[in-house]
C-alpha cells in the first residue's frame, strides 16, 4: 500500500529451472482465515439452535444473515488492530499484546458475571481447573465479538439445559465495549507518525467503523425479526406509573438471566423517563384542561400558535436524519432483508392453513381423552403361569407417568 495505489497480490509464479511454481500470496490466507471465522461462529450458534437454522430455503437467509453480520464486525475489528499496532513502527508489538491481554480478562471477568461460570467453583476439586479453562476459553473467544462458548461438564438430572436463557444485557454491554475500544484504538492508529495512516483518516474512519456499524445493525435485524424466539426477545412493556406519587414513564422487559451465577427473571427498565419531564412532555403535546378543568379552544390555539415554529424545525430535521438512513439501509434492505420478509410471509400463510387450536377444555371434554390411557397384556388365563421356557409376561401401561425425583439414570 502506497500513497498513489493498494496493490493486491494473489498469486505469485516462481521459475525453478523450466518448471513454473505457484505460490499463493498470503492475502489468500487472510481472506479464508477470515471466512472461516466468521462461518464458525455462525455455525456454531447454528448448532445451539439445533438445527432451527438448516431446515429450508428461509432458515437458509437467515443464516446468510447471522454469517455477514458476524463477517462485518470480524473485518472491521481486525483491521483496526492491524492500525493500531502498525501505527507503533515495525516489530513493535507490545502495545496490542497488552491490549489484547487486557480485553480478555475483561471479557472473562464479565463472562463470570452473566453466566453459570459460578457453578464451576462451587464444585470444587479438580472442575477449579475447568473453572478457568471456562472463563480463559469465553475471554478468548470475545476478542472479537460477542460470544458464549458451553463447556459445560455438570451434568444435573432433570434440569433444563443452560444455553436457553436471556444474553440482552451480557451481549449490549459486551458489543459496547467492544464499539468503544475500536474508536479508541482507531484515533490512537490515525493520529500517529504514520504517513499512509494520516493521509486518509476520514476514509478508514467512515470505511472500517462502517464496517462495524453494518454489522451491528444485521445483528439487531437477526435477533429481533429472524430469530426463532424473536417474539420473546423483545417482549416489553410500556407503561405510566403513579404507585410511588412521580407519575414516571418506563419501558421494561422480563429478562430470564444469569447474574452471578444465579438464574431468575429479572426486571430490566430499557427506558426511564422521569416525572418532571414526562409532566413537562404532556403538558405541550397532551391533552389540555386549563380553564376550570375543560378543555379550553383559545388556550390551546395560542400554546400551539407558540409552538408551530419548533415543531416544523423539529419536523424538518427528523425528516432529513429518515431519509439519510433510508438512503443508506436500502441496499442491505433490498438485498439481505426483503428476500427473507417474502419467505417468511410465504411459509405463515401456508402455515396458518395447516395450524389447527386445541383448547383445554376440549381436551378434556373429549371421550377419546377422558378414557384412561391403559391396557394390560398378559397370557390367557386359561394357561398355566408358568412355561417351560419362563414366566409369563405381563405389561402395564399408564398415561399418569411422571419422573421419578431421585432417579439419577437409567436402571436396567
Amino acid at each position: 500500500m502506497t500513497k498513489d495505489k493498494i496493490e493486491i497480490r494473489l498469486i505469485q509464479v516462481c521459475m525453478e529451472g523450466e518448471l513454473p511454481i505457484f505460490q499463493a500470496d498470503q492475502t489468500i490466507s487472510i481472506i479464508t482465515s477470515i471466512l472461516s471465522l466468521s462461518w464458525c461462529f455462525t455455525s456454531y450458534h447454528a448448532t445451539l439452535k439445533r438445527g432451527a437454522l438448516d431446515k429450508d430455503l428461509a432458515a437458509l437467509f437467515y443464516r446468510v444473515v447471522l454469517f455477514l453480520s458476524v463477517l462485518f464486525q470480524i473485518i472491521g475489528r481486525l483491521f483496526i488492530l492491524v492500525f493500531f499496532a502498525y501505527s507503533f513502527g515495525p516489530g513493535r508489538y507490545h502495545p496490542l499484546l497488552f491490549f489484547v491481554s487486557f480485553h480478555i480478562l475483561l471479557m472473562s471477568a464479565l463472562h463470570f458475571v452473566f453466566s453459570d461460570a459460578k457453578r464451576y467453583w462451587v464444585k470444587g476439586g479438580f472442575l477449579n481447573i475447568s473453572f478457568f479453562h471456562y472463563l480463559l476459553g469465553n475471554g478468548l473467544a470475545n476478542i472479537y465479538i460477542h460470544n458464549w462458548i458451553r463447556m459445560d461438564p455438570l451434568l444435573v438430572p432433570w434440569e433444563k439445559p443452560l444455553q436457553h436463557v436471556s444474553t440482552l444485557v451480557r451481549q449490549f454491554l459486551i458489543d459496547f465495549i467492544i464499539i468503544t475500544e475500536n474508536c479508541v484504538l482507531l484515533g490512537i492508529a490515525l493520529n500517529s507518525n504514520i504517513t499512509e495512516l494520516k493521509e486518509n483518516q476520514a476514509v478508514f474512519t467512515v470505511v472500517l467503523l462502517g464496517f462495524h456499524l453494518v454489522g451491528l445493525i444485521l445483528k439487531c435485524v437477526y435477533y429481533r425479526y429472524l430469530h426463532m424466539w424473536a417474539w420473546l426477545i423483545m417482549d416489553y412493556v410500556v407503561k405510566e406509573v403513579h404507585e410511588d406519587g412521580s407519575g414516571h414513564w418506563e419501558c421494561s422487559l422480563i429478562s430470564h438471566m444469569f447474574v452471578c451465577g444465579q438464574l431468575k427473571e429479572r426486571n430490566l427498565t430499557l427506558c426511564y423517563v422521569p416525572g418532571p419531564i414526562f409532566r413537562i412532555f404532556k403538558f405541550f403535546f397532551g391533552e389540555k384542561t386549563w380553564c376550570e378543568g375543560h378543555g379550553c379552544s383559545l388556550c390551546g390555539a395560542l400554546v400551539g400558535f407558540l409552538l408551530l415554529p419548533i415543531a416544523v424545525v423539529l419536523a424538518t430535521i427528523a425528516f432529513i436524519l429518515s431519509a439519510i438512513l433510508i438512503v443508506l439501509f436500502m441496499p442491505i434492505f433490498i438485498v439481505f432483508i426483503l428476500p427473507i420478509l417474502i419467505v417468511t410471509k410465504c411459509r405463515r400463510g401456508q402455515d396458518s392453513e395447516t395450524v389447527m387450536k386445541i383448547s383445554e377444555e376440549q381436551r378434556c371434554n373429549d371421550d377419546v381423552f377422558s378414557k384412561a390411557d391403559s391396557f394390560l397384556l398378559s397370557e390367557p388365563a386359561n394357561l398355566p403361569t408358568t412355561t417351560p421356557g419362563g414366566p409369563a409376561l405381563t405389561v402395564t401401561c399408564s398415561s399418569d407417568l411422571t419422573s421419578p425425583v431421585d432417579d439419577l439414570g437409567t436402571k436396567v
